[in-house]
């Protein structure tokens, strides 16, 4: 079900340097909560500034960023969705940054992920989990998309925490190269 969006005076100082906005979610992105009544407050804004130099964004070089907020419930749970073409096969990468303040345990309540999505919009393989990136405060992925993956549904979670805050921004996904393969043997 999709939940509540609001802008909200969470991470005020971020906030306040953005250029907010309550007429709705950058292109594309919606929210999601599996109950209402662990739903958390959602918010967004768009920065006038680049927010991360050199990345290229989802939304065709648009900065935002993507909020969201516990309501003094630990079973908070919910997500920032949104659907991106992918190529089945083919190599992709994920890249989102957050900022994160009154969570206790990052990796148990912030979370990102790929589900890859056949033409129909039904889940094929397994989802992706993003993980911590050396630098703290981005999640990273390197992939390559199931056979029949149309497109790849990106999500962007905070769950399990009452107070917890989480501002997502330089969100990107596209095309990579592969993996290089680690040779055996001597070194040459």
């Amino acid at each position: 079900m999709a939940a509540e969006v609001s802008m909200q005076p969470i991470f005020a100082a971020i906030i306040a340097s953005l250029g907010a906005s309550e007429t709705g979610a950058p292109e594309g992105w919606t929210t999601f909560s599996p109950r209402d009544e662990t739903a958390p407050r959602f918010f967004f804004a768009y920065d006038t500034k680049e927010v991360a130099p050199g990345y290229e964004f989802v939304e065709s070089h648009a900065a935002y960023s993507l909020g969201i907020a516990g309501r003094g419930e630990e079973a908070c749970d919910g997500r920032w969705v949104k659907s991106v073409p992918a190529t089945a096969g083919g190599h992709h990468a994920f890249r989102a940054r957050f900022s994160a303040r009154n969570v206790a345990d990052l990796d148990r309540c912030i979370l990102a992920r790929v589900v890859w999505l056949d033409a129909g919009g039904k889940q094929v393989g397994q989802p992706e989990y993003a993980v911590p990136e050396r630098q703290e405060g981005a999640l990273t992925g390197a992939w390559r998309a199931p056979e029949g993956a149309a497109s790849a549904r990106i999500e962007l979670h905070l769950r399990w925490t009452a107070e917890g805050e989480v501002l997502w921004s330089g969100i990107r996904f596209g095309p990579c190269d592969p993996p290089k393969r680690a040779r055996s043997g001597s070194p040459r």
